[in-house]
């Protein structure tokens, strides 16, 4: 498995919030949610937070892909 870069975003979208909201959710500055959307690869404990924020398990920031059993 491998970390999604363009799920947290997507998730974000589809739910139509800003990212100052779902910074707010989870904790977390919007600089530093702006950066994830943007690729960066946050900590296991930032994805649970982004996870609880957005009401989904964190398995949907991983796709199958180099790595996977």
């Amino acid at each position: 498995m491998r970390y999604s870069k363009t799920a947290a975003k997507g998730l974000r979208l589809a739910r139509g919030l800003r990212v100052e909201d779902v910074a707010r959710k989870a904790r977390l500055s919007a600089q530093g949610l702006r950066a994830i959307e943007r690729g960066a690869v946050p900590s296991a404990e930032t994805l649970g937070k982004l996870a609880v924020a957005l009401k989904v398990s964190v398995s949907v920031f991983f796709v199958p892909g180099r790595g996977s059993p």
